[in-house]
């Protein structure tokens, strides 16, 4: 299966750290999330993201106002995510930074939520690693009920 990262440039320090952390879904899951850090040198890029979004099944939203604010993102991207929702695809928005998210994706539940079950934008988290660790649980969580997935270790502790 694949999934899709949509983030700002600016928000490339968030990033990698959400990339990090949604490794270990990658692996329980067996999906292979693909960002435009992938592009390689001479690539056609605006191919090569609508290629990514049109194949993939998960879609993760990294929303901060500088997301909202990048023209790419708001008019090319986003549409072509709204297309492959209403096709059945998983979107998930992260919220990174307090910004307008509800306005333009409130219809979609968003992530992480606090223990008293409270949507609070990761940078707000104390630590902020449990917000990105809160925010993979609940993607993990989505994937597996949208798609009736039992996340898998290639390793059998004990089973020798």
């Amino acid at each position: 299966m694949k999934g899709f990262i949509s983030y700002a440039h600016d928000d490339h320090v968030a990033f990698r750290h959400f990339r990090k952390d949604i490794r270990s879904t990658e692996r329980a899951y067996g999906i292979k999330f693909w960002a435009d850090s992938g592009i390689n040198a001479g690539s056609c890029w605006r191919q090569d993201i609508a290629d990514a979004i049109d194949e993939a099944s998960v879609h993760l939203l990294l929303c901060t106002p500088a997301f909202f604010d990048s023209d790419y993102i708001f008019g090319t991207e986003l549409p072509l995510i709204d297309k492959k929702c209403d096709a059945g695809a998983l979107v998930i928005p992260v919220i990174l930074k307090r910004c307008s998210w509800s306005t333009f994706v409130g219809v979609l539940q968003a992530v992480p939520t606090a223990e008293n079950r409270r949507l609070t934008p990761i940078t707000e988290w104390e630590p902020s690693e449990n917000g990105f660790d809160a925010a993979r649980h609940q993607i993990d969580n989505a994937i597996a009920g949208r798609f009736q997935l039992t996340p898998r270790s290639p390793f059998r502790w004990g089973k020798r």
